[in-house]
């Protein structure tokens, strides 16, 4: 995509992580519990390994749907915001390049 100039490099996420692997157990829960607010996560396994990919196979197999990446992604970067977790993240290191002055 950006080869092709549909995306400016700067405008681009890249890294080791995957973009929820960026994000505390307790991040993603809270913003899944935003995400979906009727669905119930009581009986989630905190120790499940990566927690988000627990939560979606859970969430697939009780609705059939699929995670919407960018609603879900918002609901990530504002949760770590309201919970103080964004960190170090390379979400923050975006924000900080493309919108501090």
């Amino acid at each position: 995509m950006i080869a092709n100039n549909f995306v400016k490099k700067e405008n681009v996420l890249s890294g080791e992580k995957g973009f929820e692997d960026q994000f505390t157990d307790e991040t993603i829960i809270d913003a899944f519990k935003t995400y979906c607010k009727n669905f119930n996560l009581e009986k989630i396994e905190r120790n499940a390994n990566p927690i988000y990919e627990y939560i979606r196979k859970k969430y697939y197999a009780q609705t059939q749907k699929s995670i919407n990446k960018p609603s879900f992604g918002l609901a990530l970067v504002n949760s770590a915001i309201k919970n103080g977790t964004l960190g170090d993240t390379l979400i923050h290191q975006f924000l900080v390049r493309n919108f501090v002055k």
